[in-house]
């Protein structure tokens, strides 16, 4: 078996493009689950039953479209485009909710806000810790919270 043996430098340069791979999933990811919240919170302000299902979809549209405009100029300064779009596996999240009514989709949908937050709120804590540039790390910060907020409200069912 044939050992190679690394540079300092190379090791560097992989270290470094690893972390740009992952300033970049991140950006993708934050966005994309901004968008999602965005039509997610659309279908319950319009659709909810409960009181709290109509506030809370209305909160997702708010706090996520500031979050996502924030992004957009945060890309825009690094000359990133963001993605005009969301990926299938969202694009089948809010399918499933326009088949929804009634009850059945408060439900399902405070269900859903529960584990995408508890997703969400690991990957912004990740990246705030971790991310290796300074911009994208205040924004998983400043933006952590926020998606705490939405996870106490969707566990506890009440704002």
């Amino acid at each position: 078996m044939k050992t190679i043996k690394l540079l300092p430098w190379m090791v560097v340069l992989a270290a470094g493009a690893a972390q740009a791979q992952s300033d970049a999933r991140f950006i993708r990811e934050a966005a994309i689950g901004n968008m999602t919240e965005i039509q997610l919170g659309r279908l319950a302000r319009d659709r909810g039953v409960s009181e709290f299902t109509r506030k809370y979809g209305e909160m997702m549209v708010a706090d996520h479209q500031m979050a996502l405009n924030e992004l957009e100029l945060i890309a825009e300064k690094r000359g990133v485009t963001l993605p005009t779009d969301i990926d299938a596996p969202h694009k089948a999240m809010v399918r499933k909710m326009t088949m929804l009514n009634g009850a059945r989709f408060d439900s399902e949908y405070r269900q859903m806000m529960i584990a995408d937050h508890k997703e969400d709120l690991a990957l912004f804590r990740n990246h705030a810790r971790y991310g290796s540039v300074e911009h994208l790390r205040e924004y998983a910060m400043m933006y952590a919270p926020v998606i705490e907020k939405h996870l106490f409200y969707a566990t506890e069912g009440k704002m």
